[in-house]
C-alpha cells in the first residue's frame, strides 16, 4: 500500500466523522460578527479586538465568505471542513518524514483527525480560528521537517514565508498568539544549521512583532488583574489532560463535563476528572520524558521538546487569558478547559508527538509492528462509531427560530401597499443581548434589501442604542427611533406607543 493511499485512509476517515458539520448553522458570537460585518466599515471590522485577541484572519475570512455567499452557513463549513482535510494531511506528511512508517503516519493524522475534540473549532465558526491557527503552524512545522530531515538550505524568503504564516496565525485565534511566541525560537533551534544568516533574523523577529501586535497594555488579554501563577498553571494541567486523554481514548468519548467529570458535590459543579484522565495524562507526559531524555536522539529529540513547548504554548494563551475569571470568580476549571474550540491545534501537535514516542518506544521493531497498530485501531475506529452516541450540535433550534422570524418579516412585506414602507416590530433573537433582534438578523440575511426591494422599519424602544452603536449603519437606518414620552408620529401610517404596540389606521395590532 503506497503512502499516498495511507494519507488519502486517514483524510477519509476524518472527512467521514466531520461531514456532518455541513448541516450546522450559525450560533451565538456568530450573529454577533455577522452584524458587526453589515453595519461597520471593513476595516473597522477587520481590526476589532475579540475577547483581547486582534483576530484580523478570521474576520476576513467572515468578510469573503459573506461578500460570496451571503449569510448561507453551509460554504463557510465547506472550507473548514477542506481545511481540516489539509490538516491531516500534514500531519500524516510530518509524521511520515520523520518516522519513514506510512502507517504510522495514517493512525497519528485519522486518529487525531475523528478525534470528538475537533468539532469545538470545526463546527463552530466563531471559533474557526483555532483550526486556521493549525493551518499555519502545520504548514511551517512540515517544512522545516522537511528541510532539517532532507538538509535543505532555508533562505531569507522562505523564512520570511514562515514568518507570515505564524503571524497570520497570531490573528486567527488566542492560541496562534502562543505559537507565535514560541515556535520562532524551537524552529530556529531545531533547523539552526539549515538557515542563512538572513533566515535567523527574519524569523526571531516574530515574537517582537507579535509582541508590538497588542503594545504595552496586556490587560484586556489577562484580564483586569491577571491571575496567579498557581491558577495559570491549574488550568494548564487541566487543558493537557483533556486534550491528551480524549485523544488516546478516541472517537465516542464526547469530552463534556456531564460525562467526562466525576461529581464532586451537589452544589459545588465539577472540579476533578475521574481518576482514568489523569492517569492517562500521567502516562502521556511520562513516555514523552522518557522518549525525549532516553530514547530519541538528536533532530527526533529536538521535535519532541519542540512539540511540547508548542502545545504547551498554545495551552498556555488560554491559560493565561483565562485563569483570571476561574479564580476571580470562583468556577471549576473543569467547565473552562472541556471547552472543545480550545484543543484543536495543541491536540495536532500532541498526535504527532505520540507518533514520534510510538516510534522511539518500538525502535527497529516499528516496520513491523506499525501496519498490526493501524488495523486494531481501524477495527476499534469502526466498533465506536458504529456504536457511538457522540454526535455533532446541528444548532437546529437557532435555524428554525431564525427562518421563522424572517417568515414573519417576509409575511409583513407581502401584506403591505407596493408603495408603501414595511413597518414591524423588532422582537428579541437568541438569548442575551448578542443581536439588536429580528432587525438585525433582517439586515443580515438582506444585505441587498435597497436594491429593488421595499423599504422596511423595525421599530424597538432601544433603537437609540443601536444608533450610537452603529451610527448612519443599514441597522440603525432599519430602526425608528422610540418616542420620547407618549408617542411618535410617522406619517398617516402609524403610530408607535410608549407600550411598544403598533396601532395601524386599519385596526390592526402588533406586539413583540
Amino acid at each position: 500500500m503506497s503512502s499516498a493511499l495511507y494519507a488519502t485512509l486517514a483524510i477519509a476517515l476524518s472527512l467521514l466523522v466531520y461531514a456532518p458539520i455541513l448541516k450546522n448553522y450559525f450560533w451565538l458570537d456568530d450573529f454577533l460578527i455577522l452584524e458587526m460585518l453589515a453595519n461597520l466599515p471593513l476595516g473597522k471590522f477587520l481590526t476589532v479586538l475579540w475577547a483581547g485577541h486582534l483576530v484580523l484572519v478570521r474576520n476576513a475570512f467572515y468578510a469573503g465568505m459573506f461578500a460570496v455567499v451571503g449569510a448561507n452557513p453551509m460554504p463557510f463549513y465547506l472550507v473548514l471542513l477542506a481545511l481540516h482535510g489539509l490538516n491531516v494531511g500534514l500531519v500524516f506528511a510530518i509524521v511520515s518524514i520523520v518516522t519513514r512508517s506510512a502507517p504510522l503516519a495514517c493512525l497519528a493524522a485519522a486518529a487525531w483527525g475523528t478525534c470528538p475534540l475537533n468539532e469545538g473549532a470545526l463546527g463552530w465558526i466563531a471559533a474557526s480560528g483555532n483550526v486556521m491557527v493549525a493551518t499555519s503552524t502545520l504548514v511551517v512545522l512540515y517544512d522545516a521537517v522537511r528541510a532539517v530531515w532532507r538538509q535543505a538550505r532555508v533562505g531569507l524568503a522562505r523564512a520570511a514565508l514562515w514568518a507570515a504564516l505564524l503571524l497570520a496565525g497570531a490573528q486567527s485565534f488566542g492560541t496562534g498568539l502562543g505559537v507565535a511566541l514560541a515556535a520562532p525560537l524551537m524552529i530556529a533551534w531545531l533547523a539552526w544549521d539549515r538557515l542563512s544568516a538572513g533566515a535567523r533574523v527574519v524569523l526571531l523577529a516574530v515574537p517582537v512583532l507579535t509582541g508590538a501586535m497588542y503594545g504595552v497594555d496586556y490587560s484586556q488579554f489577562t484580564g483586569p488583574l491577571g491571575s496567579s501563577v498557581l491558577a495559570k498553571a491549574d488550568m494548564l494541567f487541566h487543558l493537557l489532560a483533556v486534550g491528551a486523554s480524549t485523544l488516546v481514548r478516541g472517537l465516542g468519548y464526547e469530552p463534556v463535563s456531564s460525562d467526562f467529570v466525576a461529581p464532586v458535590g451537589a452544589d459545588a459543579g465539577p472540579s476533578s476528572f475521574p481518576l482514568t484522565v489523569y492517569v492517562i495524562t500521567a502516562l502521556v507526559i511520562s513516555l514523552w520524558v522518557i522518549a525525549t531524555v532516553w530514547l530519541a536522539t538528536g533532530r527526533t529529540r529536538r521535535l519532541l521538546i519542540a512539540l511540547a513547548v508548542l502545545g504547551l504554548g498554545n495551552y498556555g494563551v488560554i491559560a493565561a487569558g483565562r485563569a483570571y475569571w476561574i479564580e476571580s470568580l470562583h468556577q471549576s476549571v473543569v467547565r473552562w478547559t472541556v471547552q472543545t474550540r480550545y484543543h484543536y491545534s495543541a491536540t495536532a501537535l500532541l498526535a504527532i508527538g505520540l507518533a514520534l514516542i510510538i516510534a522511539s518506544v518500538l525502535g527497529s521493531r516499528l516496520t513491523r509492528w506499525a501496519r498490526p497498530l493501524l488495523i486494531t485501531w481501524i477495527v476499534l475506529f469502526a466498533i465506536l462509531y458504529a456504536h457511538t452516541g457522540w454526535t455533532i450540535r446541528h444548532y437546529d433550534a437557532e435555524r428554525q427560530r431564525a427562518e421563522r422570524v424572517l417568515t414573519r418579516i417576509d409575511a409583513a412585506i407581502r401584506a403591505t401597499p407596493a408603495d408603501e414602507p414595511v413597518v414591524t416590530y423588532n422582537e428579541p433573537f437568541l438569548d442575551g443581548p448578542f443581536v439588536a433582534g429580528a432587525a438585525s438578523l433582517y439586515v443580515i440575511n438582506r444585505p441587498n434589501r435597497y436594491n429593488g426591494e421595499p423599504d422596511v422599519y423595525f421599530v424597538d424602544s432601544g433603537a437609540t442604542t443601536v444608533w450610537r452603536k452603529y451610527p448612519e449603519s443599514p441597522l440603525a437606518r432599519a430602526m425608528l427611533l422610540p418616542p420620547p414620552a407618549a408617542g411618535l408620529a410617522c406619517g398617516a401610517r402609524f403610530t408607535f406607543q410608549s407600550d411598544g404596540q403598533s396601532i395601524f389606521p386599519d385596526g390592526r395590532h402588533e406586539k413583540p
